[in-house]
C-alpha cells in the first residue's frame, strides 16, 4: 500500500504539472459547445443535460488520453524506468498507483467541466437526478476506457507523442469505427451483384451496438444498458491487464 501511495503521489504531481497549461482552453470550449447545442433549432434539439454531457465528453476524453499518455512512456524517455527495475516496488503497485492518479484527475476534471452546467440546470429546475446519474456513469465509462487504452499504448510506446496518438486513435476507433466500417461495407455492396449486396452491407451489424456512440448516447438520455457497461468494464480490464503484463516483462524499461 505504501508503494502504491508513493507511485500515486508521484504520478499526480506529473499529471497536474503537465495538464494545468492545457486545461483552460477545453474548459472554455465546453461552455461554448453547451451554449450552441442547448435548445438548438437545427436538427433535433438537445435539452440542457444532454447537451452538457455531450460537450463534457468531447473535453474529458482527450484530456484523459493526454494525462495517461506519459504514464509509462515518460519513464522510459526520462531514463527513470531503470529505477523501477532495481526498486522493491512491484509492477502491480506501479500500475495501480498510476491508475488511481488518473482516476483522481478524471474525477476532478469532470467536476470542473460538468459541475457549473449541472448547477445552472438545477437552479433552473430542469435537472433530473436519475438521468444525471446515468450520464455520469457514461462519462466515467468513457474516461476509464480512454485511460486504460492509453495506458496500454503508453506501455508499448517509447515517447509521449506516440502513446497519445495511439490512445486517441484507439478511442476514436471505438467511438466511430463501426460507423466508418458500416459505411464502407455499404459502399462496397453497391458495387457487387445484387445477391451479394445484403450480406456485405450487413457485415458489421452484429457489432454495431458495441460502438462508443451506441453505448454512450443512451446513457446520456437516462437509459442504462447493463450489458454494454459490462462490456466496457471487460475491455478496460483487458487493457489494464495487458499493460501490467508489459510492465512485468520489462519491455517498457530502458
Amino acid at each position: 500500500m505504501t508503494a502504491v501511495l508513493g507511485v500515486y503521489l508521484r504520478e499526480m504531481g506529473r499529471i497536474l504539472s503537465s495538464s494545468a497549461t492545457i486545461f483552460a482552453l477545453p474548459v472554455g470550449l465546453v461552455w461554448v459547445a453547451w451554449a450552441r447545442q442547448y435548445g438548438s433549432v437545427l436538427g433535433t434539439p438537445l435539452d440542457g443535460l444532454d447537451a452538457a454531457l455531450r460537450a463534457a465528453s468531447l473535453v474529458l476524453a482527450p484530456v484523459t488520453v493526454w494525462a495517461a499518455a506519459p504514464a509509462l512512456s515518460a519513464e522510459r524517455a526520462e531514463g527513470t524506468a531503470t529505477l523501477w527495475a532495481i526498486s522493491p516496488v512491484r509492477p502491480a503497485a506501479v500500475v495501480a498507483g498510476k491508475l488511481l492518479a488518473l482516476a483522481t484527475f478524471g474525477i476532478g476534471a469532470g467536476v470542473l467541466v460538468l459541475g457549473p452546467m449541472v448547477w445552472e440546470l438545477a437552479a433552473q429546475g430542469q435537472l433530473a437526478w436519475p438521468r444525471l446519474g446515468a450520464g455520469v456513469l457514461g462519462l466515467s465509462a468513457l474516461c476509464l476506457l480512454a485511460g486504460a487504452l492509453t495506458l496500454l499504448a503508453s506501455a508499448l510506446a517509447g515517447h509521449f507523442s506516440t502513446a497519445f496518438a495511439w490512445g486517441l486513435g484507439l478511442l476514436a476507433l471505438w467511438v466511430w469505427g463501426n460507423e466508418i466500417l458500416a459505411g464502407a461495407a455499404a459502399t462496397v455492396s453497391a458495387l457487387l451483384p445484387p445477391q451479394w449486396a445484403p450480406g456485405v452491407a450487413g457485415l458489421f451489424d452484429p457489432v454495431a451496438g458495441w460502438g462508443g456512440k451506441a453505448v454512450l448516447y443512451p446513457l446520456f438520455v437516462g437509459w442504462v444498458d447493463v450489458g454494454a457497461l459490462c462490456g466496457i468494464a471487460a475491455a478496460t480490464w483487458l487493457a489494464v491487464a495487458a499493460a501490467h503484463l508489459i510492465v512485468v516483462s520489462e519491455r517498457w524499461r530502458g
